[in-house]
């Protein structure tokens, strides 16, 4: 059953239909994959999509003015993975809650081919310091993790 979509900069914070509803904030470009879609659509009760990429980085305080005037339950992000735009939204809704002192639960998620992988706030909040994440990848074999998930990295490491 597909949800309302609305595009999250578009939506009026203090909407009524958000109160007290789990949200699902994912990128937009998801929503053109009807296996993603599907997925999605029984996660939470509205689905506000987000582009990064083509969007002004007003994300932060979009969503914390929701948090405080909309008081959701729930609040999911749902982003594809290797996305650098999309990371943006983990970064932005982890940074509304801090700044809002809220409760509101929260989960996060990558897209990888179809399949949705959860997120700790651990990995959102390291992926911020990359000398801390210059450390752990000095105990993994990179490699070969890159060369299966990164077309990036085989084109400059090929």
């Amino acid at each position: 059953m597909i949800k309302e979509i609305r595009d999250l900069l578009s939506t009026w914070v203090k909407d009524t239909s958000l109160c007290n509803k789990c949200i699902v904030i994912c990128s937009e470009c998801l929503l053109n994959d009807d296996t993603v879609l599907n997925k999605i659509s029984c996660m939470g009760d509205i689905i506000l999509k987000a582009c990064p990429e083509k969007e002004r980085d007003t994300y932060f305080g979009k969503i914390a003015t929701i948090i405080k005037c909309s008081r959701p339950r729930k609040i999911i992000v749902i982003t594809r993975d290797g996305s650098p735009h999309c990371r943006i939204i983990h970064n932005a809704v982890l940074q509304a809650i801090f700044l809002t002192s809220s409760n509101v639960e929260y989960e996060n998620y990558v897209v990888i081919n179809e399949d949705l992988v959860k997120i700790s706030k651990e990995t959102i909040i390291v992926s911020r310091y990359l000398s801390i994440i210059e450390k752990i990848l000095t105990k993994v074999d990179l490699r070969s993790i890159l060369e299966k998930f990164s077309i990036e990295y085989g084109s400059l490491h090929g």
